[in-house]
């Protein structure tokens, strides 16, 4: 054993003590980022999860779209476009087209100067072919007309084609 310097010797009891809180200190420290690191795990593993289940919802949703599109595309495909409907039909399907989307069987049949139930048997026409559908509208009151005819996407779709032919 080297002879002990008393002031090296306090100098090396010094470094061990410093060495000793160090490490001590250094453990609470690496306790401290340890914690600290366990918690920023859960939080992105939180957030990871939902994450994850809005990308399921999302996935879930983007195939509903896209089966809705295929079957819009199949009925569109369906409508021979060579098919004619009744020209009565189509004048009340192009005014549900230019006047907006929906209109009241009773001005509609005004309109064209038809009674109710031949206007009726026209919105079953277009009815039949998807092109419209009948609605009831509700007003403020309470107070509701039963029968609306409303243009569809297909209905729209096959007066944009068909005026794409004149």
């Amino acid at each position: 054993m080297p002879a002990l310097d008393v002031r090296g010797g306090n100098f090396i009891m010094i470094d061990g003590i410093r060495n000793w809180i160090g490490d001590v200190a250094s453990g609470k420290i690496k306790d401290a980022h340890i914690a600290l690191t366990q918690e920023q795990a859960t939080v992105f593993k939180r957030q990871l999860d939902e994450a994850v289940s809005k990308n399921a919802l999302l996935t879930k949703r983007v195939r509903e779209l896209e089966s809705e599109n295929q079957e819009l595309k199949a009925k569109l495909a369906a409508i021979d476009e060579n098919e004619e409907i009744d020209d009565q039909a189509y004048r009340i399907l192009e005014a549900l087209f230019n006047n907006g989307p929906c209109a009241e069987l009773p001005r509609l049949a005004a309109s064209f100067h038809l009674s109710e139930g031949e206007a009726e048997y026209f919105l079953d026409e277009l009815r039949g072919r998807d092109f419209i559908d009948k609605r009831p509208v509700v007003f403020g009151g309470g107070g509701m007309v039963p029968v609306t005819a409303c243009i569809l996407s297909a209905g729209r779709a096959f007066v944009m084609k068909r005026r794409s032919k004149t």
